[in-house]
């Protein structure tokens, strides 16, 4: 992949007194400025690789995911009837985008792309405090694991009269949940008093002790968590007003060799709190994602937004056994990725009285998707480019074009005769010629990254809004029919797997859990057995 120029406190949900962990679980603008790690002295280096299953992806603290800067390092084990175990890389990046307005109507943004590459960020590593600044990122250049085995070992601990904390797991013991004793004196910084890294609360004092009985709480066998802010200049992005989110993100995957949509699905749950002194109106986040399934030419995309899902793929599902710079392709079997939005919550709403269920968790959750049709010689108009500056950002996450007119579905992204509105590219639905706007039977010589986002919300100073990402790489899809389009059987299929698999463990209104019986889903209680409270 050539890499393109771009231009809460408060609300704490608490489980008190009992450990219900399903395998499935869970659920006053500033100037543009520095925080006191200016990235130029030190930029953002913690990297993990989430790796609990077929998939391997790498995991920042700087907002963006599944790169080291250079290459991709989200790689997929295909099956063994195909290539072998040889794993392949089945994204290049992708970067979490945001924007809204203040009660003045001033545009809010933060939109990386490739910046990283530079050694621009429009996010650093660490909470907000109370004033809406970040706090030193020297200092919060982390992330943190978790595993289901790490779990399993302290839920064996005797905790007669206290566990002793020179046997609980460093990852356990040093867990940044909030109030969290032993923090400070592993990692030399306290931790702020609002909400941080989940964590089950064994004695519902709302603060988390390990030695105690307390435990992070997440979902799957792997999990990785970390907190970032975008309070910073916008480096790569340019957008010169601060949202002031704070933002926790919280990855995790499945080791389901028995399942194989979930062994290659990988879930990113994202917590964005307005750490800002006023309202933040028509807020929308999502993400851009440059898939490159496999090699980096000859992909392309399409929406389903009836599921609220959208995926990426080789066109006639055949990739070179090797392309540009030596990165190998998947050959005759490459697969289709499957992104599918689910839905969290919304804290102000939740936390209303008798708020029903509906309004607390909003739909539908995809609201826009968009393509970029970039190099080749695919010659598209200007409005394919990518948005530059906070209100063409603001404009395709609204889902429009860069210069704010609709998008029709027509492959020159303008109103040809009878051409009808949608914000969705490549959803399906009739051109004027009346086909089926499908980017395979279009244009197929262009790069094409996409942005998609979620529903708006207005969210108020410590307002907290969440949801979902669930990614799956789907082999054996059929592309034989509609120009080498994919089937989209499989791909609803997976993305409903996907969603289906998470969806039992809902935190509801007023801080209480609600439990779908696992043997629902065919799955496993997580731990097992429970703590006794």
């Amino acid at each position: 992949m050539s890499i393109a120029p771009h231009r809460n406190p408060g609300f704490h949900i608490v489980r008190p007194f009992i450990w219900i962990s399903v395998l499935c679980c869970f659920a006053a603008r500033l100037p543009a400025q520095d925080t006191l790690c200016d990235q130029r002295l030190h930029l953002p280096t913690a990297m993990v690789d989430l790796a609990g299953n077929d998939i391997t992806a790498r995991i920042t603290n700087a907002g963006d995911l599944w790169w080291d800067g250079n290459d991709g390092r989200y790689t997929v084990k295909p099956p063994v009837d195909t290539l072998g175990d040889r794993p392949i890389q089945a994204h290049f990046t992708a970067a979490l985008w945001m924007a809204g307005r203040d009660p003045g109507g001033n545009i809010k943004a933060a939109a990386p792309v490739y910046g990283r590459n530079r050694g621009d960020f429009d996010y650093l590593p660490g909470p907000l405090n109370e004033d809406g600044v970040g706090e030193d990122c020297l200092d919060w250049d982390l992330i943190f694991t978790i595993s289901r085995e790490e779990i399993n070992r302290a839920l064996d601990l005797p905790s007669a009269g206290g566990i002793d904390t020179a046997l609980i797991p460093d990852n356990v013991l040093y867990w940044p949940g909030t109030g969290n004793p032993y923090f400070n004196d592993r990692y030399g910084v306290p931790l702020p008093e609002h909400d941080m890294a989940p964590f089950v609360d064994h004695d519902g004092d709302g603060r988390y002790d390990p030695a105690k009985g307390d435990l992070p709480d997440f979902c799957g066998d792997q999990a990785v968590w970390t907190v970032f802010n975008d309070a910073t200049l916008h480096r790569d992005s340019g957008t010169p007003n601060n949202v002031q989110a704070e933002v926790h993100l919280l990855a995790y995957s499945f080791n389901t060799p028995q399942d194989s949509v979930i062994n290659r699905t990988t879930y990113y749950d994202y917590k964005i709190r307005n750490g800002g002194a006023e309202d933040l109106l028509g807020f929308h986040v999502g993400h851009f994602i440059d898939a490159d399934v496999g090699c980096p030419t000859g992909d392309g995309v399409g929406s389903l937004p009836e599921h609220n899902a959208f995926y990426a793929y080789s066109v006639n599902g055949v990739d070179p056994p090797v392309c540009v710079a030596d990165i190998p392709g998947f050959g005759n079997t490459a697969p289709v990725t499957v992104y599918q939005v689910i839905p969290g919550y919304v804290s102000s709403i939740c936390e209303a009285e008798d708020s029903p269920r509906e309004d607390c968790y909003p739909e539908p959750a995809l609201h826009a998707f968009n393509t970029y049709l970039l190099g080749g010689l695919c010659d598209p108009p200007a409005r394919f480019t990518l948005p530059n500056g906070a209100g063409e950002i603001y404009n395709v996450m609204q889902g429009k074009y860069i210069d704010g007119s609709p998008v029709y579905r027509s492959f020159r992204g303008t109103r040809d005769s009878f051409a009808t509105i949608t914000r969705y590219a490549y959803d399906g639905g009739l051109t004027a010629d009346g086909e089926p706007w499908l980017q395979c039977t279009g244009t197929r010589s262009c790069e094409s990254p996409t942005s998609y986002s979620t529903s708006p919300f207005d969210l108020r100073p410590n307002d907290v809004v969440s949801y979902t990402l669930a990614v799956t790489t789907v082999f054996n899809v059929d592309h034989t029919t509609n120009g080498g389009c994919p089937d989209t059987v499989p791909i609803i299929r997976a993305a409903e797997r996907a969603r289906k698999q998470i969806e039992c463990c809902v935190i509801a209104p007023g801080g209480t859990t609600s439990i779908s019986p696992a043997a629902d889903l065919d799955l496993a209680v997580f731990p097992n057995p429970q703590p006794t409270p």
